[in-house]
């Protein structure tokens, strides 16, 4: 038989081994529950941080894209504007061109020729506008399906 000492009225109580043991199991299961439960926030603090983590860098690498499209957006930008500079220059030149002429038929001519490239300036721009905006598409569903897939992992 032990003895076993209340802490809290101090009375002395007399059990035997089967209690003893059941006593102990309590206080063991009891104590492993508190350890689950530290270990859980633990783990759960853990997520926490590499949700935030995983977010921070997926942000910057769509901040860093977005800076690149940007810039690429400038670039082309000012790549159409070059182009719309010689169309007005093609324009003033088919003016010169028709006030300086005086055979109707080398004048046609120059003419016609100066809207073919003004025709294939304009489709060139129209081109990469539209094939700028796909590749951006492109990239923001690629960058999308990425976080989608980074939060579906995480969690």
């Amino acid at each position: 038989m032990n003895e076993i000492k209340c802490p809290e009225c101090g009375k002395v109580f007399q059990i035997d081994e089967t209690s003893y043991d059941s006593i102990v199991k309590q206080i063991r299961d009891h104590e492993f529950e508190k350890e689950i439960e530290i270990r859980e926030k633990s783990f759960q603090s853990d997520k926490e941080s590499a949700v935030k983590l995983a977010e921070a860098n997926t942000k910057e690498k769509l901040n860093e894209e977005i800076s690149k499209l940007k810039l690429e957006i400038s670039s082309l930008q000012n790549e159409l504007n070059f182009y719309k500079e010689k169309n007005e220059e093609l324009n003033q030149e088919i003016d010169n061109i028709k006030s300086s002429l005086i055979d109707n038929s080398i004048l046609n001519n120059e003419i016609n020729n100066l809207k073919q490239e003004i025709y294939i300036k304009d489709n060139q721009i129209q081109i990469k506008e539209e094939e700028m905006k796909t590749y951006i598409h492109d990239i923001l569903r690629k960058q999308d399906r990425a976080i989608n897939e980074e939060e579906g992992n995480l969690l």
